[in-house]
């Protein structure tokens, strides 16, 4: 489908190549990036295709595959809140899915059912992503870098983050010029029900976003004091013999 289009106009103010050189330049692997933001993209698609060929909050029920050159696939889908279907005829099909949602599907060939019992099963694992921002005048020291990843030992520490990203110090036009803005991740395998916690005030048995941010701060903070202190040939804490 990318092909077929004019590729030119479409990615001509997407890709900029002096920020994706620069990136390089900084880090040992490539980091793309979007300018303007990845919508960009999509909205430019959906524009080529016209919005009527586009199903959207649409979900597909059934694909069939039949071998006849002129229909190889009919697809059968409905709208999320409505029971009546509509089936279409395609010659090929392209699919991009969760395979959780894949299973859920029906699929036949020439008639008879097709089973999906090859497919392994995945466990999607919860993640919340709590974004926070923060006036520069009011942070101390400007967390310089990626992010920082935060070790499960680190949980014993009281760290229940996995890590937070330094968004707008890789990204500066991520955020208005005199704030700071981080990107906190929570979930995961070790914490899969603070994922699905509320953000809201204090509670119990769950994070709210001071917490988390903190959490990725203090731990920068101390991989900023090691380094310090390292650079010194002295640990934090470390008494004089």
């Amino acid at each position: 489908m990318l092909l077929s289009l004019d590729s030119k106009p479409v990615f001509s103010n997407v890709f900029q190549q002096y920020e994706l050189q620069s990136i390089r330049n900084d880090w040992s692997c490539d980091l793309i990036r979007f300018l303007p933001p990845l919508q960009t993209l999509t909205d430019a698609l959906c524009k080529e295709l016209g919005r009527d060929e586009l199903k959207l909050q649409s979900k597909v029920l059934e694909l069939c595959y039949s071998c006849n050159p002129s229909e190889n696939w009919s697809v059968s889908s409905a709208p999320m809140h409505n029971k009546q279907s509509e089936k279409q005829s395609f010659d090929a099909v392209i699919m991009t899915a969760p395979l959780c949602n894949v299973k859920e599907m029906k699929f036949t060939m020439k008639g008879s059912p097709f089973l999906l019992n090859f497919l392994p099963e995945v466990s999607y694992l919860p993640l919340s992503v709590i974004i926070t921002t923060f006036k520069k005048d009011s942070v101390r020291r400007p967390l310089q870098g990626f992010g920082v990843l935060v070790p499960s030992k680190e949980q014993q520490n009281g760290f229940k983050t996995l890590g937070t990203l330094f968004s707008s110090m890789m990204f500066p036009d991520r955020a208005p010029s005199d704030l700071h803005l981080y990107t906190t991740f929570v979930g995961g395998s070790r914490n899969k029900e603070l994922a699905k916690a509320s953000t809201y005030g204090n509670h119990r048995g769950g994070l709210s976003v001071g917490k988390a941010i903190s959490s990725g701060c203090k731990a920068a903070d101390l991989v900023i004091s090691y380094l310090e202190y390292s650079s010194h040939d002295k640990m934090p804490n470390e008494k004089p013999c």
